[in-house]
């Protein structure tokens, strides 16, 4: 069962990528973020869809705990909300869990894993995308 959902979602997804494509509108493959080498990771700089942007604004000006789309939702502590206000204020996610780190007694490398796990999650929920494009198949040749 889960692997049919997997595949639905995934097909969803392309169709959305080809109906951008049509339109004329550059995109990439949200959940393949992962796939980019860790020097371009630590580089993106998030933005949301300006479609969601008020959306993620609310949620973070009432606290809430929560962020849902759909059928899905993401549980927001303190890195989570303070993470998505330096997104907003357009910080890429090494200079974001540097940031969070001077607040956290985590290690640097442990505060820089969840936000870029909390990146892709939101990505995946198509929230937000990286600002710049990226050219995974090509970038992944390259290795």
């Amino acid at each position: 069962m889960t692997t049919r959902r997997r595949f639905f979602k995934e097909i969803f997804g392309q169709l959305g990528v080809l109906r951008d494509d049509i339109k004329g509108c550059e995109s990439i493959p949200l959940n393949r973020l992962s796939e980019l080498p860790d020097n371009i990771i630590e580089n993106i700089e998030p933005v949301f869809f300006p479609e969601k942007k008020s959306y993620i604004e609310s949620v973070i000006s009432r606290k809430s705990d929560w962020i849902v789309e759909g059928n899905n939702s993401i549980k927001l502590g303190t890195l989570e909300h303070k993470a998505i206000i330096l997104f907003l204020k357009g910080m890429n996610l090494r200079n974001t869990a540097a940031q969070l780190h001077d607040d956290d007694d985590r290690d640097n490398k442990d505060i820089y894993q969840a936000v870029t796990s909390f990146f892709f999650k939101l990505a995946s929920l198509r929230l937000c995308h990286p600002r710049k494009i990226y050219r995974i198949d090509e970038i992944n040749r390259g290795k």
